[in-house]
């Protein structure tokens, strides 16, 4: 039988997260299907991949308590979470990098890196729930959390500084403004996950999960928010 009741605050969080990064996933494929932006295609994969670890941080913790059940979810969140860098270098190499080096020379060392990570996770993380409060605790080696922290340096905080570089070149104010938003939300998203990383053991506790709460709710009003849709094609970032 499912208990449903009390829930972890921050597998409903993961759960709204999930929900929000599809629905951007889908809104990424009608638009590209209209204005054939290059950098929707790379959009879609990093957005597809994070809702799906998203969801598995979070679904399955509404549904068993069962510790060892929620470990492999959970690993299995982090694989899409790695993948989900591979799509992160591919945008930072197509927006940043590919002038200067072939893209094999950034994913294939990213692919290594990532492999170590998921390796050494698998044979030292666990997780177990917990009822006070009602969370889920992941449990990772601190080897492990500065791996993942130093990876998100390398990838999202360029990332975020090549959006923001793009969104000033921009002529149109709105593109520009989504641009230099899209910067800093790689750059802030990464850096909440680092200080998790190495402040909280790289696990939610009550408080940052209620923030994590709030803040995907309020994307989730901002995503299903209706606006008028030949704007927003108008409005997408280019590249010059």
């Amino acid at each position: 039988m499912l208990n449903l009741y009390p829930v972890p605050i921050d597998a409903i969080a993961w759960c709204i997260g999930a929900t929000v990064l599809w629905i951007f996933t889908l809104k990424c494929y009608l638009n590209y299907r209209v204005t054939r932006n290059p950098l929707l295609p790379k959009y879609m994969m990093i957005a597809s991949t994070l809702g799906a670890s998203c969801l598995l941080f979070g679904l399955p913790s509404l549904l068993t308590h069962d510790n060892h059940t929620l470990f492999y979810t959970n690993y299995i969140g982090d694989v899409f979470v790695q993948i989900c860098m591979m799509g992160q270098i591919w945008l930072a190499w197509f927006i940043g990098w590919k002038k200067f080096v072939p893209l094999w020379v950034v994913l294939v060392p990213t692919i290594v890196f990532s492999c170590v990570i998921l390796f050494f996770e698998y044979h030292t993380s666990s997780v177990y729930w917990s009822s006070s409060p009602y969370v889920v605790v992941y449990n990772d080696a601190k080897s492990i959390l500065w791996m993942k922290s130093i990876l998100y340096i390398l990838i999202s905080w360029p990332l975020g500084y090549f959006f923001i570089r793009l969104g000033l070149a921009q002529q149109s104010r709105l593109a520009r403004i989504k641009s230099i938003m899209t910067g800093l939300m790689f750059i802030f998203i990464s850096g909440a996950a680092i200080y998790t990383n190495l402040f909280n053991h790289g696990s939610d506790n009550f408080n940052s999960a209620v923030q994590n709460f709030i803040v995907f709710s309020v994307f989730l009003l901002i995503t299903i928010w209706p606006r008028k849709r030949q704007a927003a094609l108008a409005n997408q970032p280019t590249l010059h």
